[in-house]
């Protein structure tokens, strides 16, 4: 049986995933699909993967396009464009598969489905999310930015572009471009009644 997953690079949480007997664009399509329908996506959103062919298909190609997703494919045979995902299916092949063998293909999928909803999505830790588990993560910031919104009387989207605003002005520091990023990032944490701090961590 195959697995496919679709992993949130945000929070590390599993937000689609599809099981079958063949490895096809079907079973790629039903992760993406799954995904898409949690998630909800306003606006493009880019979908990283490694090479195999299902991921260049005519009818994978045209569900992205559907639906204002945006391809992203590893270089070849350059593993660490895909660290994150082969790192969970570490965790996945110790935790689920290791040394097992199922006497049927519906008690490896109630495993699976265990493993990511009992207990990777809600109880996992990250040291990318800061010690907490995906779904942890997600209610934090959720939380934080809400917060935020109401304190400074701004809408969602205006949090959110004051945010990416600060954001530039960092990379660009990290680059080696000089702008007066400090100066702008407290300027924008004024009008939020927010610490720096709190700015940036926002995705």
């Amino acid at each position: 049986m195959y697995f496919a997953t679709v992993l949130d690079l945000f929070s590390r949480r599993i937000i689609g995933w599809s099981m079958d007997k063949n490895i096809d664009r079907h079973l790629v399509i039903r992760a993406l699909m799954m995904a898409v329908w949690q998630r909800q996506p306003k606006g493009y959103v880019l979908i990283h993967s490694d090479q195999g062919s299902q991921y260049g298909s005519a009818d994978y190609l045209s569900f992205l396009k559907t639906n204002n997703l945006k391809p992203s494919m590893s270089r070849r045979g350059n593993c660490h464009d895909n660290a994150v995902a082969e790192s969970f299916f570490a965790t996945f092949k110790k935790r689920v598969t290791q040394r097992k063998i199922y006497s049927t293909r519906d008690d490896a999928k109630t495993e699976i489905f265990n493993f990511i909803e009992m207990f990777y999505n809600p109880v996992k830790r990250h040291s990318h999310t800061g010690g907490v588990s995906p779904v942890q993560f997600e209610k934090d910031y959720f939380s934080r930015l809400e917060r935020l919104r109401k304190s400074s009387g701004l809408t969602q989207q205006e949090l959110s572009e004051s945010a990416e605003v600060s954001r530039k002005s960092i990379n660009a520091i990290e680059n080696g471009i000089y702008v007066p990023s400090t100066v702008l990032s407290l300027k924008i944490a004024k009008t939020l009644k927010c610490s720096v701090e709190d700015l940036f961590q926002l995705p």
